[in-house]
């Protein structure tokens, strides 16, 4: 089985748990037997799925867990893990299109080294279906960027002084459309006026999406003693690239 095929897969099972829609007989037995798993066993995880609103991860790790694999591998990306519990070797470099977007100034010691793993990152030469890009603009452009490369997945690296424990945090986010337009305008006020931050261009960003990312990882370096030791590696990783 090919990597077009998990990932089709992966996207057909993402469908069903999302939208909630009854599975025919027949797709659940083909499904089934392309798995190789009981088909009783798999409807009722989609009806469990299907049961109780959950967030995107939450459904990716509850299948994937299904399917026999650990909550390591739940973690992953939802095609590179489906190949993974399912024993299938994905082509490197021919995975989902990443987008790798950095937001830092050289004001200070921590920014600085998020914008020389930037500039090392550009200079490399990356897989394929990797792009490296320089987010710290407004929400218009970031959202050119998204539109123009089509990511499956988005990957922001910052460095945001939070209060939390010192070194390299990562998170998921989501993106929500804004159905009030004056909300909207005031959500990319910020970023136009030279303030900008992760939070701002997420929050602002889907009034000019034509593309919607799958999925959202933002790498934040919390500065301490050592800066942002570790977050090369962990950006490596989120990317599909491992160090």
């Amino acid at each position: 089985m090919g990597k077009d095929i998990v990932t089709e897969l992966a996207r057909l099972l993402g469908m069903l748990a999302r939208l909630g829609k009854e599975v025919d007989q027949e797709v659940r037995r083909s499904l089934a037997e392309i798995l190789g798993v009981d088909e009783k066993a798999l409807l009722k995880v989609l009806y469990e799925i299907k049961a109780k609103p959950q967030d995107p991860e939450a459904m990716k790790a509850q299948i994937i867990k299904a399917l026999g694999g650990d909550e390591e591998l739940a973690k992953r990306d939802f095609a590179e893990a489906l190949g993974a519990v399912l024993g299938l070797s994905l082509p490197q470099g021919g995975g989902e299109k990443v987008l790798v977007g950095f937001i830092a100034t050289p004001f200070d010691e921590a920014g600085q080294q998020v914008l020389n793993l930037y500039e090392k990152l550009r200079a490399m030469e990356l897989p394929s279906n990797v792009v490296v890009e320089d987010f710290h603009t407004n929400v218009v452009t970031v959202a050119d960027l998204i539109n123009q490369h089509k990511p499956s997945r988005l990957v922001i690296v910052t460095s945001e002084r939070r209060g939390r424990t010192p070194g390299i945090h990562v998170s998921r986010r989501r993106l929500r459309k804004k159905e009030n337009a004056f909300k909207a305008l005031e959500d990319i006020r910020p970023s136009l006026d030279g303030w900008v931050s992760v939070d701002v261009l997420l929050d602002g960003v889907t009034s000019f999406l034509t593309h919607w990312p799958r999925e959202i990882v933002v790498v934040e370096c919390e500065p301490g003693e050592n800066l942002c030791e570790g977050l090369e590696e962990a950006v490596l990783r989120e990317a599909g690239m491992e160090p």
